[in-house]
């Protein structure tokens, strides 16, 4: 009797599976790969030239130990409690605050001004306000007043002349010291206004210069 071969039709392993999973995921993520290390090489090449810069900055002595830190300015933060006018300022300026009164009513009012001492707690930081203009005025119906409000900001100690005239430097504050003063307006029918006076010392918000700027 003859023998009889029989043919079997070739099967696929799982391996030839996963072989053909892993071509097809290659095809699908190749757009993304290409891309990114597009993106990649021009970060690299950044980051050199940034390097470059650092090096050569450094080889001009520039690069100081506290450039790598913020600076932690607390001395020139502020605590303001509640007050309707602010005022910055520094030990031996003067400034001018006009104000400006509003009659809304139909009928004229008689106006007249106070302004109260200043305190500012336990510092004896020296701070001297005066209004220019006449306390006592007339404002006519829907019209307006101006008063101007000089303040002047003395040393620490009352020993210093805020005006300038004796040369003298006036002794800075070591942190901000905030002052308070009431204005009173008699004939209107509101509060007395809070004024703050915010005293910084002089190295806050400096200007700098970098001297090495032009050696790179």
């Amino acid at each position: 009797m003859p023998t009889q071969i029989i043919r079997q039709s070739p099967i696929s392993t799982g391996a030839d599976t996963m072989a053909a999973m892993e071509t097809l995921a290659r095809d699908v993520v190749r757009p993304w790969a290409d891309a990114f290390d597009s993106w990649r090489g021009g970060v690299e090449e950044m980051m050199a030239r940034s390097g470059t810069m650092a090096r050569s900055r450094d080889g001009c002595g520039c690069r100081c130990p506290e450039d790598d830190c913020q600076r932690d300015e607390c001395q020139c933060s502020c605590c303001v409690a509640d007050s309707d006018l602010v005022v910055e300022a520094r030990v031996g300026e003067q400034r001018v605050v006009p104000i400006v009164i509003e009659n809304k009513w139909r009928r004229r009012r008689e106006i007249e001004v106070q302004l109260s001492d200043w305190h500012c707690g336990d510092c004896d930081l020296q701070i001297d306000g005066k209004i220019v203009d006449p306390l006592k005025f007339m404002i006519e119906p829907c019209g307006e007043h101006k008063l101007m409000l000089i303040i002047s900001i003395g040393g620490r100690g009352g020993s210093n002349d805020p005006t300038g005239k004796t040369g003298r430097v006036p002794k800075d504050v070591e942190t901000c010291v905030v002052c308070y003063a009431d204005l009173r307006i008699k004939g209107c029918d509101i509060r007395p206004i809070r004024i703050a006076v915010a005293v910084l010392p002089c190295d806050c918000g400096a200007y700098r210069v970098d001297c090495c700027q032009a050696c790179c």
